[in-house]
């Protein structure tokens, strides 16, 4: 990499962009890409940046998910950033929002003393994307869609992943204190191929709140902890309202313990010379069983999750047959 080479008087003051319109239709109207005009980072929640008809925070585009990602608090040095606008909307870029923040934009958590943050990540381990959502709890927040607190969902090149604020996408979510119990909706489409593997992983939450996340379309409840992701499937045919995340609330009767999976069926599916096998049990064995009855794969899983086994046969018809220590699961493919 090249060193940044700076010209000229480094600024020092204030900074009007001027007006901020909302032409257009579509997913990306009203957004507006600024700059960060100063030599150092700036802080979002620091000094008045005298926001008029500007729709709740930043978000900043993150290479290596191909996805945009919001912003807490902090916009880096020689950072970028979009801003959306309801129209005719303007910002101050005030120059008391300077800081000597050296963190990276994209840290796992705000600066200290900042409200608690749930941060919650989608995989798609094929495409080497990933996207972003946050819920943050405030006590001036609400329910529904707060126009100073909520930052609206932008889509970039990962599966689409975000939560809802009354019925409007969000990439940041502020709700009101955790004192109540939650549940958040969730939101996911897939980009990618069809029965493609995707997995949610939580990054951050705040200490003594439960989590668990549904899965509408299997009925799984996964209970997050030290093993943290859920794996799934997904179609891009499928209805994106899949996930709730419960926030405060104790688990329900029978859920698994943290980290684990209950209530969801072995499934398993063939693509593009993959065998593809999805089980909430560490300790399985699956075997697929020709129609002369011969088996002709048989393997030992090493772990719970969706797992992918090299499967280049005759077209024909094969049973996949599953075991767990809870039964016998098979199905056709």
């Amino acid at each position: 990499d090249r060193p940044h080479e700076f010209n000229g008087t480094l600024r020092t003051a204030d900074l009007n962009p001027g007006t901020l319109g909302h032409a257009g239709a579509g997913e990306y109207a009203g957004w507006h890409l600024l700059g960060n005009p100063f030599p150092s980072a700036i802080d979002w929640t620091k000094a008045d940046w005298q926001r008029h008809h500007i729709v709740g925070g930043p978000v900043i585009w993150r290479e290596e998910y191909a996805s945009y990602s919001p912003v807490l608090d902090i916009i880096p040095a020689m950072n970028g950033f979009m801003i959306q606008t309801g129209g005719n909307g303007s910002l101050i870029i005030p120059a008391g929002s300077r800081g000597h923040d050296a963190t990276p934009w994209h840290k796992s958590e705000a600066k200290p003393g900042t409200p608690p943050v749930i941060r919650l990540t989608a995989h798609d381990p094929a495409g080497k994307t990933a996207q972003e959502t946050l819920v943050r709890f405030l006590p001036d927040a609400t329910a529904q869609f707060d126009t100073l607190y909520d930052t609206p969902y932008m889509t970039g090149y990962a599966p689409e992943f975000y939560s809802l604020a009354g019925d409007i996408p969000v990439s940041l979510n502020s709700l009101p204190e955790t004192s109540q119990e939650k549940e958040i909706p969730l939101a996911f489409l897939s980009n990618g191929s069809p029965k493609a593997s995707f997995y949610i992983e939580l990054n951050h939450a705040p200490h003594g709140i439960p989590l668990y996340l549904e899965d509408r379309q299997t009925g799984a409840i996964h209970c997050f902890g030290e093993a943290g992701a859920y794996h799934f499937t997904a179609d891009p045919s499928d209805p994106p309202n899949r996930f709730v995340l419960h926030a405060g609330k104790d688990l329900p009767t029978g859920t698994a313990a943290p980290g684990e999976t209950t209530g969801v069926d072995p499934r398993a599916w063939r693509y593009d010379d993959i065998l593809y096998v999805e089980t909430t049990r560490a300790d399985s064995t699956v075997e697929v069983i020709d129609l002369m009855g011969r088996v002709i794969l048989k393997k030992q899983l090493s772990g719970a999750g969706t797992h992918q086994l090299g499967f280049r046969q005759k077209p024909g018809v094969y049973v996949v047959r599953i075991t767990t220590p809870k039964g016998i699961f098979a199905t056709r493919i």
